[in-house]
């Protein structure tokens, strides 16, 4: 046999044995699951999950046109067509919608109208200001403000306060919560008696009116 043959002979042999030698397993070579224990967590994931929500949430409850440049709140005018709907007009666009399309539902799974939606049309029955009587309930109904303030400027998105502020200020005199936007109350529903109010409301604006405001 020459030197050659052996020489190739001997590589074979040595192949066969290597290919015969046991490998070591890797994470990813076995065949058997690996058991994991503890909590897995992902970075970044309810974060992003929270930003979805909020963007989702945002876009939802939107005034469906293009407001004009340079449109400001005193520009706008909500009028109730009733404790329900309301017409917008924004300079020369008009847009039917209510408490449902604006966001300002009440809880339970036939939700009211919210607080902020009541808030809305009291100020609107009181030409679009209102004092607190009762000091104890200020910080409450300073909520309320803030709350209806966050969902007009998120649905409009026009991004600073639709109302004066609460003190005296050259627009009004005195403390009190006043909207830049004019609001027309609903026609059958002005400014009753006592007694006819307590008959007929239904969404709770004669307890907020007896317990927070003052002018008549």
């Amino acid at each position: 046999m020459s030197n050659n043959v052996r020489k190739q002979s001997s590589k074979l042999i040595e192949r066969s044995q290597e290919d015969k030698l046991p490998t070591q397993p890797t994470l990813f070579s076995s065949k058997t699951p690996i058991p994991i224990s503890g909590e897995i967590t992902v970075s970044g994931l309810n974060e992003s999950l929270k930003s979805l929500k909020h963007e989702a949430t945002n876009k939802e409850f939107k005034f469906p046109h293009k407001l004009p440049a340079g449109t400001h709140w005193n520009n706008i005018i909500i009028k109730f067509l009733n404790n329900e709907e309301i017409e917008i007009n924004v300079k020369r666009i008009k847009h039917i919608t209510n408490f449902k399309e604006m966001g300002m539902l009440g809880k339970g799974n036939n939700p009211t109208p919210s607080e902020q939606w009541t808030f809305l049309l009291v100020l609107a029955k009181y030409n679009g200001e209102i004092t607190i009587k009762d000091p104890d309930a200020k910080d409450k109904y300073k909520k309320h403000k803030q709350a209806l303030a966050e969902k007009l400027q998120n649905y409009f998105a026009i991004d600073y306060d639709p109302f004066y502020p609460y003190q005296s200020c050259v627009e009004k005199i005195g403390n009190s919560y006043k909207i830049k936007i004019l609001l027309i109350p609903p026609e059958s529903s002005q400014i009753k008696s006592e007694e006819n109010i307590e008959q007929t409301d239904a969404y709770g604006i004669h307890e907020f009116l007896n317990s927070q405001i003052m002018d008549g």
